[in-house]
């Protein structure tokens, strides 16, 4: 009965944790890389959380540029700081 009780737990502290991980992956990995010394994650959730910030970027990527105009899609990715950019949608 303990056994099964402490299996449990385990198992719900880990689906917490992979589903905090996925909801704040970009400030959690953000924090593990700016610590001196890093241990927020393990090696196997950094894999995990570089793969879905990958599939993020280009879900986001395929999704918002098939509405774009074919002008913009060229634009670089890396934008200026120093200049300010407008965007006006259609609705």
């Amino acid at each position: 009965m303990d056994r099964e009780r402490l299996r449990y737990q385990i198992r719900s502290y880990l689906q917490i944790r992979l589903l905090k991980l996925e909801a704040y992956t970009q400030s959690i990995v953000r924090q593990h890389n700016q610590s001196p010394n890093p241990t927020l994650l393990s090696p196997q959730e950094k894999q995990f959380a570089k793969g879905f910030i990958d599939l993020e970027n280009e879900y986001y990527k395929k999704a918002s540029l098939k509405h774009m105009p074919q002008w913009l899609v060229g634009l670089p990715e890396e934008a200026s700081m120093l200049c300010h950019m407008y965007c006006r949608g259609n609705v």
